[in-house]
């Protein structure tokens, strides 16, 4: 893509339970050091910090240019939306943890979110009447750049 009318990066690390959740882990594995012995506790500790290093190179990025909206969420999906499939876009507030399930790649009939933390994004609706929630920390910039991308003003 080489014009780029929007373009977002957003970290999972960034996500304030997800770094609750990973304290908690830290925590438990030094209070178990003691109660199942060393090698078991290093063991368990090894994973730890393994599946947290992995999650903090999961990320989402966003970027609009001329007749695309590309979605990646590093390292599992990329998605390219070209702007003649998209119908109508808006900029939301929407529930993760009710109306999605949480954040992450979520599914539900009818559509797909892409999410990371926060709780507003762009909600795009698709030719055939599915539906593309993106999470954005700049909601308003990310729908300008969709309606920039198909030639619209909003």
């Amino acid at each position: 893509m080489s014009t780029v009318y929007f373009a977002e990066e957003q970290w999972l690390w960034r996500n304030r339970i997800l770094q609750g959740a990973l304290a908690s882990g830290v925590a438990f594995c030094a209070l178990r050091w003691r109660a199942v012995g060393r090698g078991r506790a290093l063991a368990e500790g090894i994973s730890c910090a393994a599946a947290a290093s992995f999650l903090a190179t999961v990320r989402l990025d966003v970027r609009v240019g001329p007749g695309m909206l590309e979605i990646e969420f590093w390292p599992f999906v990329r998605r390219r939306i070209p702007s003649r499939e998209i119908v109508s876009w808006q900029a939301v507030g929407y529930r993760p943890l009710v109306g999605w399930g949480g954040w992450g790649i979520r599914w539900r009939p009818g559509g797909w979110a892409y999410t990371v933390f926060g709780d507003r994004g762009v909600r795009v609706r698709l030719a055939g009447g599915r539906e593309v929630l993106v999470g954005s920390r700049r909601p308003e910039e990310l729908a300008e750049a969709i309606a920039a991308s198909r030639g619209e003003r909003l």
